[in-house]
């Protein structure tokens, strides 16, 4: 019984993934507004990981451009955004450098959405966000 109820719950989780991407059509009626501030961006990200991290102060950035994505809500609601490729290093709890992790930062009205981290993103890429 245990086990049944274990793989009904795998099989509902399963299907639950298997979202199809959002129309071409869809995306391109999605209006994008103005990319945010880099210091805006630099701002919003740093207080994000300051709570985060182990060792904030240490932490290194790198930041891309701007750039317009869409993204889809957990309500299933396609939105537009703007996304920033954040590549930081920080200080682990032995004081060395754990090296160079990339995540995605979206942006939508200056405000930071989310934060995903490499793997989850590109795991998601083409279903639940993308670039335009």
């Amino acid at each position: 019984m245990k086990y049944t109820v274990l793989g009904f719950i795998a099989l509902a989780l399963a299907v639950a993934g298997c979202q199809p991407p959002p129309l071409q059509v869809d995306i391109d009626r999605l209006e994008f507004g103005m990319p945010p501030d880099s210091a805006l961006v630099r701002s919003q990200v740093r207080e994000y990981y300051e709570l985060r991290l182990f060792d904030p102060v240490s932490a290194l950035y790198k930041f891309s451009s701007p750039s317009p994505l869409w993204y889809i809500t957990a309500a299933d609601s396609l939105r537009s955004g703007w996304g920033v490729i954040v590549t930081m290093n920080a200080k682990n709890r032995m004081g060395g450098y754990v090296g160079w992790q990339e995540s995605l930062a979206i942006f939508r009205n200056d405000q930071l959405r989310g934060i995903n981290d490499a793997f989850s993103a590109k795991v998601r890429e083409g279903h639940y966000w993308g670039w335009r």
